[in-house]
């Protein structure tokens, strides 16, 4: 196992290990096409628990987990695809069409007043572990 042969050859007694993932309860899990997230980019998902049972297992503390912050980018991604979902994959008629139009215009505009505090209730894409080895020197 990889974490094993960090955990025991490359990390020394009281040195450190800081790891930064996707994060899989990040804004990427309610999107519908999440490419960003799968292979060939990611081909496994490392959520808190995962990082809590390794440290466990392998003689770790869990010294500090930070979310990355969702970025201003995502966030319009992340209203976007909220809107596209609504809009159906059926041809719309014009009424509907009009009303998207509406909606991504007033989503473009609103966007950058909700953001500041919408940010803090969405997680990012990334987040980050420090792990201190506690084994001692053998």
């Amino acid at each position: 196992e990889l974490f094993e042969f960090f955990a025991t050859k490359l990390i020394r007694p009281g040195g450190y290990m800081i790891i930064a993932v996707p994060n899989p309860d990040g804004y990427l899990k309610e999107l519908d096409r999440n490419l960003l997230d799968m292979p060939p980019h990611h081909n496994s998902s490392w959520s808190l628990k995962c990082f809590e049972q390794l440290q466990a297992r392998h003689g770790f503390s869990l010294v500090e987990h930070k979310k990355e912050p969702l970025r201003y980018v995502h966030y319009l991604g992340f209203l976007r695809s909220l809107i596209e979902s609504d809009a159906g994959t059926k041809a719309p008629s014009i009424k509907k069409r009009l009303f998207y139009m509406l909606q991504s215009i007033s989503t473009n505009l609103l966007a950058p007043l909700t953001y500041l505090g919408d940010r803090n209730q969405i997680d990012g894409q990334t987040h980050l572990v420090v792990l201190k080895n506690n084994r001692q020197f053998v």
